[in-house]
């Protein structure tokens, strides 16, 4: 059971599929760059994404993926303990980049189509007012108060979106589990968003290169 904000255990009644949209936003704080990307935990994504930046790249998508209670089984000087993989996106000299951030010492970069860029570009305004909501099952209310009951999944695949326009940024984060609980009161929800349509283009991208 997972409570947002806060939570009574009387007085209770069903919360409306807006009212809990709405405090959920609210409870979301605005993330930085630091916050997203620690550098303790994701030493590679942080390099690579400050070069970029530091070179003037100032229209990119960073997607990262965690893989919490798993370990990397390839030798590599460059592999952490942690298992995260990321890609960057951008735009430089009128050519569309791919890198890959895997833990490896070397890194892939190949050229892509710019279709994942266009889309971020073209419908940044609805993306940028979109929150992921958590897989929960059921929640009530007790004034401005909730109280969500939901199944924790361990383990789980960990996403994360950093979108960067020039001045704008956009980062949004989810699991697996929002995308597919097939009890999750938000599931379809959320994979109605713009937002998870970015998801499904960045990860076709992907496969054309791995």
């Amino acid at each position: 059971m997972q409570l947002f904000p806060f939570a009574k255990s009387y007085g209770q009644k069903s919360a409306t599929d807006e009212e809990i949209i709405e405090i959920w936003k609210k409870t979301q704080l605005a993330p930085t760059i630091d916050s997203v990307f620690r550098w303790d935990v994701q030493l590679q994504t942080r390099m690579v994404l400050d070069d970029l930046l530091n070179n003037g790249i100032d229209t990119l998508i960073v997607f990262s993926v965690r893989y919490p209670g798993y370990a990397s089984t390839e030798m590599d000087t460059c592999i952490s303990k942690y298992m995260i993989n990321s890609y960057f996106l951008w735009q430089h000299h009128g050519k569309h980049h791919l890198k890959i951030v895997n833990g490896q010492c070397k890194l892939k970069e190949s050229p892509v189509d710019g279709e994942v860029l266009r889309f971020a570009i073209e419908n940044f305004a609805k993306i940028k007012d979109e929150h992921f909501i958590q897989s929960i099952h059921s929640v009530d209310k007790d004034g401005d108060r909730l109280r969500a009951k939901s199944n924790l999944v361990n383990h789980e695949p960990k996403y994360s979106i950093l979108i960067v326009l020039r001045e704008k940024y956009k980062y949004l984060g989810f699991t697996e589990n929002d995308l597919i609980d097939k009890e999750g009161i938000f599931t379809d929800y959320n994979r109605k968003l713009t937002s998870f349509k970015l998801f499904e283009l960045i990860n076709s991208s992907i496969e054309k290169v791995e």
